[in-house]
C-alpha cells in the first residue's frame, strides 16, 4: 500500500485573532486534534460526502483514521423471478486510510484511484473536511496539506554541481504557534504579517555555497514547499535549472491492518521525514 506524504499545517490571517479576547492560544496539535475527533462530514462536490471516521490514537501524537467518499451509485441487476432487467439505487463508500504524526506535524495518506486519480485530490478534500469543521469556524482557521518531496536527487546534482549561480525557493505562512526555526522562520513570518498566501525568494551569485543550498533545499522540501537551482552540472556544460517537486516523498507497506503493519508505518513516515530534513 502506498502512502503519499504531505505537512499538515495549521493557517489563519494575521488580521483575525485566535479568540475574541486572545485568552486561548491552542497549539496546532490541539487544534487538529480537535477537528479530527468531530469527525466531520461533509458535501465537497455534489453529490459526494466525504468523511472521517474508525479514529485510532496510536499514542499520544499518532492518530490513523479512514476517510471515505459517499456516492449515490446504480447497479444493474436482473430479476430471475420476473424476467426482467432492473437497477437499484445503493450508496457507494470507498475509503482509504490517513495517518497523521502531531510531532512532526506530517500526513501520510493511501492511494486510492476509486476516490481520486492521484492522491493530492484526496489530500485537498481532506483539507476542506477539516477546515469545515466547527474549532476551524471557531478560530478562523484552515487546514492545509502541503505536499512533500523527496529531494535527494536534486540534492545529488547540486553537490555534484560545478557551480550553482542561482537559487529559488517558495515558502508559505507557518503554523502560527510554532514556526520552524530554521531559514524558512522569517520569510513565513513576513507573509503572515502581510496576509499573504504565498513567497518566493531568490539567491543569486557567481558560485553559490553548496552546503547552503542543501540546507535551504532540505528545509523547503521539509515544509512542503519547492526549490530549484540554476548551476553548471559538470565542467564545461552549460546553465541548467533542476526543481525539487518531481518525487513524491512515500511510504509502502504490505497492509495496515495489524497493529505491527500500522507502527511500521509511522516509523517509515518519520524516517523519511528526518531523511530530507536531516543532513546524514
Amino acid at each position: 500500500m502506498e502512502f503519499h506524504l504531505y505537512r499538515i499545517k495549521v493557517e489563519k490571517p494575521a488580521f483575525l485573532p485566535l479568540f475574541p479576547d486572545n485568552s486561548v492560544v491552542p497549539s496546532p496539535r490541539s487544534l487538529i486534534l480537535s477537528a479530527i475527533d468531530e469527525k466531520p462530514a461533509r458535501d465537497i462536490r455534489r453529490g459526494e460526502s466525504w468523511r472521517l471516521g474508525n479514529i485510532e490514537k496510536l499514542s499520544g501524537h499518532e492518530i490513523f483514521f479512514a476517510l471515505g467518499k459517499i456516492t449515490d451509485a446504480k447497479l444493474d441487476l436482473y430479476d430471475e423471478a420476473s424476467g426482467d432487467f432492473m437497477q437499484k439505487s445503493l450508496e457507494e463508500a470507498p475509503h482509504t486510510y490517513v495517518a497523521i504524526d502531531l510531532k512532526y506535524q506530517i500526513c501520510a495518506i493511501a492511494k486510492k484511484t476509486r476516490m481520486a486519480s492521484n492522491v493530492d485530490g484526496i489530500a485537498k478534500s481532506l483539507s476542506e473536511l477539516l477546515s469545515s469543521t466547527k474549532i476551524a469556524d471557531l478560530t478562523g482557521i484552515k487546514f492545509v496539506l502541503p505536499k512533500i518531496y523527496d529531494p535527494q536527487e536534486f540534492l545529488s546534482i547540486v553537490r555534484n554541481a560545478e557551480r550553482i549561480s542561482r537559487f529559488t525557493m517558495s515558502f508559505s505562512p507557518p503554523n502560527p504557534w510554532d514556526v520552524e526555526k530554521d531559514f524558512h522562520g522569517p520569510m513565513e513570518h513576513l507573509l503572515r504579517e502581510s496576509s499573504a498566501e504565498v513567497g518566493k525568494t531568490t539567491i543569486q551569485g557567481e558560485s553559490l555555497r553548496r552546503t547552503v543550498v542543501e540546507e535551504l533545499a532540505r528545509s523547503a522540501a521539509s515544509t512542503g514547499n519547492k526549490a530549484s537551482a540554476k548551476l553548471v552540472p559538470s565542467e564545461g556544460g552549460r546553465l541548467v535549472t533542476k526543481y525539487i517537486g518531481r518525487n513524491p516523498a512515500l511510504v509502502d507497506v504490505n497492509e495496515i491492518q495489524s497493529s505491527k503493519s500500522r507502527r511500521e508505518l509511522f516509523e517509515g513516515m518519520i524516517q523519511i521525514y528526518r531523511r530530507i530534513r536531516e543532513p546524514g
